[in-house]
């Protein structure tokens, strides 16, 4: 096949060009890559730029997206990543000791359920036990380790939230079940959270798998099923974090490679806005992501709370107070948008509506962190 006359460069990201390459050789057409475009010329884009009205560039996600659809996503991310998918088991003795311990249990605990195939709950929460079971993986929750891929997870005997996920997803898709990852935004308590759970479909139903919580069929409150690729971006955004105070370069290609996977991601966003502002130092790149991360969710109450740190920390308090106010109407219940809020209102003099606020803070929070220091600065 004839490539289409224009070229196509990630310079960041050498081996783009090799997915780009990949796309072609699977039999992608000019036609394909229009995708209803009405007047394309590819024939004047250099460098993956766009040099005219009727010209488009080959963003680096779509093009992930693509050769995903062409190849299956394995291929593609080995491509892309240069290794094996993070929940893909490997060749390694360990890993292949654990996968036939598996496949024996998963045998005999059929045969005496009288279920030589198929799935049912039952058949799920016997696997939910059998990974953190010391007759099974025997695995255990274990906070503030680097993220980790399925291997490395079982040869450290624990994780946390994503090393269960890639566990649970392999081992319930080797078992026959639809397993998903799952974000859990609100949990169980009514907890804002950043959290990852797995999800499975099964008798008409979806049940959350949360071992983290200790929760078969956890009722957290507000979930959203990802696909394959979000939980991608999550394991990068993961490596970025880990990377924090090690590589600068290195967080900062993680995070770029976590927002190639999911570039709306409002959270890992505002990640990276939290490094670059905290670790790098760079106020006007932090203050893009933030205001990026409250594009794709107005609602991320978070991200104007930070964006009214940055305010009063450069003086400006009339707009700190806005965002804290904006925060606090999207989150009431979180007691630092109300007690900044109060130092802003204190800063511009309005000291009756500080005094407000205070006290809506005490009943709110009677143990929040500096009431005493709050209580002298209102007068209350």
């Amino acid at each position: 096949m004839t490539p289409p006359p224009y070229t196509v460069r990630f310079s960041s990201e050498p081996a783009l060009e090799g997915l780009f390459q990949d796309l072609l050789a699977a039999g992608q057409t000019r036609r394909d890559l229009d995708q209803g475009f009405a007047s394309v010329d590819y024939s004047r884009a250099q460098g993956g730029a766009s040099q005219g009205a009727s010209d488009r560039s080959l963003g680096s996600a779509e093009l992930f997206q693509r050769i995903t659809a062409v190849s299956g996503l394995a291929s593609a991310y080995r491509r892309f990543a240069g290794e094996a998918l993070p929940w893909e088991p490997g060749a390694g003795a360990a890993t292949q000791a654990a996968l036939q311990a598996f496949d024996r249990d998963l045998a005999a605990w059929r045969s005496a359920n009288a279920l030589p195939s198929g799935i049912n709950v039952d058949l799920a929460r016997h696997i939910f036990d059998w990974v953190t079971d010391a007759r099974g993986l025997n695995l255990s929750v274990r906070h503030n380790l680097p993220e980790r891929n399925f291997d490395e997870t079982l040869a450290n005997l624990g994780g946390d939230c994503t090393e269960f996920t890639k566990v649970l997803m392999t081992l319930l898709r080797r078992a026959g079940f639809e397993a998903f990852p799952v974000w859990v935004g609100e949990d169980s308590r009514g907890d804002r959270v950043q959290h990852i759970a797995a999800g499975i479909r099964v008798g008409g139903r979806t049940l959350l798998l949360d071992p983290v919580y200790g929760a078969f069929d956890a009722r957290h409150r507000r979930t959203v099923r990802l696909s394959d690729r979000e939980f991608l971006a999550w394991h990068w955004n993961h490596r970025a974090l880990d990377q924090w105070n090690v590589s600068g370069a290195g967080a900062q290609g993680l995070f770029q490679r976590a927002l190639w996977m999911d570039p709306a991601n409002p959270h890992i966003l505002f990640n990276r806005g939290l490094w670059r502002r905290d670790a790098r130092q760079d106020g006007a790149s932090a203050r893009t992501d933030f205001e990026a991360a409250l594009r794709a969710d107005p609602r991320f109450a978070e991200a104007h709370y930070e964006l009214g740190n940055m305010e009063y920390d450069a003086g400006r308090y009339r707009e700190a107070a806005t965002r804290y106010a904006q925060a606090l109407a999207l989150h009431a219940g979180d007691s630092r948008y109300r007690r900044n809020l109060i130092l802003a209102q204190c800063r511009l003099g309005n000291l009756s509506e500080a005094r407000r606020q205070f006290e809506l803070l005490v009943q709110q929070d009677p143990h929040a962190e500096g009431l005493a220091r709050l209580r002298r600065l209102v007068g209350s």
